[in-house]
């Protein structure tokens, strides 16, 4: 990770850093000259200790976390959304020696935890002032002042110690499926930078659930606008989104079925290196070659391309013990009723396949919580049938005899085009409200938490299978 900072002596007034219009640009040289600064030993770091980030992005964010790198400890970022045990439990499992947050909301929950961190030596907050005064407890300005005392050779001298193959960062995982895991990473990038010099990737990257929300903003921006931006949108929209990616020596398919389908796994300097303090959860991801399980379902078309098309631990197995992946399903039922916003397919152990549906709602832009009025689009969609619906209790309070048929022809269209029967969705409910980070439904990741729906609604879903 340091190596990079050598950039400031090639090109010392390159951009290294963008703060937005109102704090400017930091430089390449300015941004080595900060890190050099922050030696986080002086509060009492060690080695491969962890040093916590839990605030939203910003400058500081980013120089605390290479700053922790280049001191030889692990940086770890939290989400600012994190609970004050969530907070204690990441804090805890990595040692961390110094806990940087973001400001005093943030500090509270530090605080509230402080005495589950034996490790915990030092706290920084780097916005706002602090409330008052305690122990351990320093402002970003104490904090930097303190780096400034110590002299080069102490810093030069804990770089080279560094090798590429020590865990420097780690990500925790959001603990969708259980307790968050700490996922170690190495210093080893192989050949990232020849690799994006050479390639000049135009590819953008992110889960699902972004760009349908990123569409869904886009739409309701641009439902009003003239008729030249609603022309430009559609053609940005040709540009059209990848759900596939081409052959890769550092991949195979693992024991796929008659149909080609079975997990997906990884090999190479980009996989992570285990789980911190995990080692059967680590033996469980990694086999002894070192190849990853991904999870992933996984098939190969003959051109060699290969294809996600769900999760392992999602897979569908009826009670005639067929297995069924039910993200395509999904999917396409969403294509075929643009007016979804999450459908979750329901059948494990079941005599037939149901499914569960959320409209397309407004947002609450504080709290991000779903509310009853309908998006826009949900609410030219139901015009255009005939419906005059502009909230989601209105549909379900009647209903609504248009939504209700076409949704019924949309789940009859992507039934013809199932593989055999059993994949055929046969009954389907809609749900009160869409799901979201805030009523728990999806995790910081926007992942979709199956367990947790399936647990709410079951009364509902045993009212699909109700003779």
């Amino acid at each position: 990770m340091p190596a990079p900072l050598g950039a400031s002596i090639h090109h010392p007034l390159a951009a290294a850093m963008c703060c937005g219009a109102q704090s400017g640009v930091v430089t390449s040289m300015s941004l080595g000259g900060i890190c050099d600064e922050i030696l986080l030993q002086t509060l009492g770091l060690e080695r491969f200790h962890g040093v916590t980030i839990l605030g939203s992005n910003s400058p500081e964010w980013v120089i605390a976390d290479i700053g922790a790198i280049m001191a030889g400890g692990l940086a770890v970022g939290v989400y600012s959304t994190s609970s004050p045990e969530a907070c204690g439990y990441i804090a805890a499992n990595c040692e961390a020696n110094v806990v940087v947050v973001e400001d005093n909301a943030q500090l509270s929950k530090i605080l509230q935890v402080q005495k589950q961190l034996p490790h915990l030596k030092a706290i920084i907050q780097y916005r706002d002032s602090l409330e008052e005064k305690r122990p351990n407890v320093y402002t970003w300005e104490e904090f930097m002042e303190l780096g400034r005392t110590v002299p080069d050779s102490q810093l030069d001298s804990i770089i080279r110690s560094q090798c590429v193959n020590h865990c420097c960062t780690l990500i925790y995982t959001s603990g969708t499926t259980g307790t968050p895991k700490g996922v170690m990473l190495s210093h080893n990038n192989g050949s990232l930078l020849p690799t994006l010099k050479e390639v000049r990737p135009t590819f953008l990257f992110a889960v699902p659930h972004v760009w349908e929300k990123m569409e869904e903003k886009l739409k309701a921006t641009f439902s009003q606008s003239p008729l030249v931006k609603r022309k430009l949108v559609e053609w940005a929209r040709g540009i059209g989104l990848q759900a596939s990616y081409s052959r890769l020596d550092g991949s195979r398919i693992k024991q796929p079925d008659v149909e080609g389908t079975s997990e997906l796994c990884c090999w190479g300097c980009h996989v992570f290196m285990g789980y911190l303090g995990m080692e059967a959860a680590t033996q469980e991801a990694l086999d002894k070659a070192g190849w990853l399980r991904t999870g992933d379902l996984a098939c190969c078309d003959p051109d060699g391309f290969r294809y996600i098309v769900g999760k392992i631990k999602e897979l569908v197995i009826t009670a005639g013990r067929k297995n069924i992946a039910p993200v395509p399903i999904e999917e396409a039922v969403k294509r075929e009723v643009p007016i979804i916003s999450n459908a979750i397919l329901v059948g494990d152990g079941r005599k037939f396949l149901s499914m569960l549906l959320t409209l397309k709602c407004k947002v609450d832009p504080e709290s991000g919580a779903p509310l009853d009025e309908l998006s826009p689009e949900a609410m030219q969609f139901f015009q255009e049938l005939g419906s005059q619906a502009t909230r989601v209790s209105e549909v379900l309070s009647t209903r609504d005899p248009a939504v209700y048929q076409a949704i019924q022809q949309g789940v009859e269209q992507v039934n013809q085009r199932a593989l055999s029967r059993t994949h055929h969705v046969q009954k389907w409910a809609v749900l009160p409200r869409d799901f979201s980070i805030a009523g728990g439904e999806l995790g910081p990741t926007a992942k979709l938490k199956c367990r947790v729906v399936l647990g709410a609604y079951e009364t509902r879903i045993s009212g699909c299978y109700q003779d």
